[in-house]
Parts: structure tokens; C-alpha cells; sequence
């Protein structure tokens, strides 16, 4: 039985990989954002929540995604790394005088719903 499971895991991060294309942080942040979300929270705390939301239980049949976040000048940046050496998702979690602003990137992901899901809840 545990074998079957890691075979599916194996098998859905290959899926995910798959069905995103390869964009880079720079090429997304060139295109309009998919979502812009203010919060009276601070960028690191609506960082943290979308890399753990990301991270268990935003994946693809119930897997886990690698997410990397890195702090910038601004902010915060959460990328869903594809897998394919590219960035599928990017959020630029930037602070403001009230709180933070959200700037989120689709990058030819199909299936971002969960993700996206996660993102506004973590406003």
C-alpha cells in the first residue's frame, strides 16, 4: 500500500509539472496580476499563511508543492517553483502604510483554484 502512495506522488508532481509552463518571476511580474488584495496584516504574516497554505494542501491530489518565500526590499515573494525549473504561481506580498498588498501571478497553471482560494483567505 505504501508504495501505491508514493507512486501517486510521484505521478501527480510529474502531472503538475506537466500541465504549468515556465515562466520566470521576472516574465509574470511583466504581466497583468490575476488577483490584487490589500490587508490591514502585515506582508510577512500574509506570507507566511499563503507558503503554509501552499505548502499542505494546496496541491494537486492532495500532495504538497515546493513553495519557496524570500523576503525583499518591500515585502515578501511566494513562488510555487513548477518543478521545470520555472515559477507556476508568484505572489508579491508588498507592506503599505495600512497593512500589506497582494500581487498574485498565474503563470499557465490549469487547476490554480485552491491556490488562489488560499491566497484570499490569508488576507
Amino acid at each position: 500500500m505504501r508504495t501505491n502512495k508514493i507512486v501517486l506522488i510521484g505521478n501527480a508532481s510529474i502531472f503538475a509539472a506537466a500541465i504549468s509552463g515556465c515562466s520566470t518571476p521576472g516574465a509574470l511580474r511583466n504581466t497583468t496580476p490575476d488577483i490584487v488584495a490589500n490587508s490591514i496584516k502585515s506582508a510577512k504574516t500574509v506570507a507566511i499563511c499563503i507558503t503554509d497554505r501552499w505548502e499542505n494542501g494546496a496541491g494537486y491530489l492532495g500532495t504538497t508543492v515546493p513553495v519557496s518565500m524570500r523576503e525583499t526590499e518591500k515585502g515578501y515573494t511566494v513562488m510555487w517553483l513548477n518543478g521545470m525549473g520555472g515559477a507556476g504561481m508568484l505572489a508579491d506580498i508588498d507592506n503599505t502604510a495600512s497593512g500589506s498588498r497582494t500581487l498574485y501571478y498565474r503563470g499557465g497553471v490549469i487547476g490554480s483554484g485552491t491556490f488562489e482560494a488560499s491566497l484570499r483567505e490569508c488576507q
